[in-house]
């Protein structure tokens, strides 16, 4: 599950395990751990219901700012863009070795 939060901190996007079958939670979170160098909220314990896997800071505080509404906007495609092309390849390679098994 993807989530965006937008806070005071700035705006991020949350790659997370959500409520399901334990069976598959517990594969997602040990496939993750086992790529802890692709998921970069790995090692925690596995919660009963929400797990973050990843996390990837979209907008910075500094950046609400200089906001004009257009820069905003563009600050985030540009973060949404540079997720799309270097993390999240990465992150489908490690889940679709998953795959047959559930």
């Amino acid at each position: 599950m993807f989530e965006l939060k937008n806070t005071s901190r700035g705006v991020a996007l949350y790659v997370m395990i959500g409520p399901g079958p334990e069976n598959v939670r517990k594969m997602l979170y040990d496939r993750a751990n086992d790529a802890a160098s692709v998921f970069n909220q790995c090692g925690r314990k596995l919660g009963t219901k929400w797990f973050t896997l990843h996390t990837k800071q979209l907008v910075k505080a500094s950046d609400y700012q200089s906001d004009d509404g257009t820069r905003m906007r563009d600050i985030l495609k540009e973060g949404l863009d540079k997720f799309k092309k270097s993390d999240l390849p990465a992150i489908i390679q490690e889940i679709e070795k998953l795959k047959g098994k559930f």
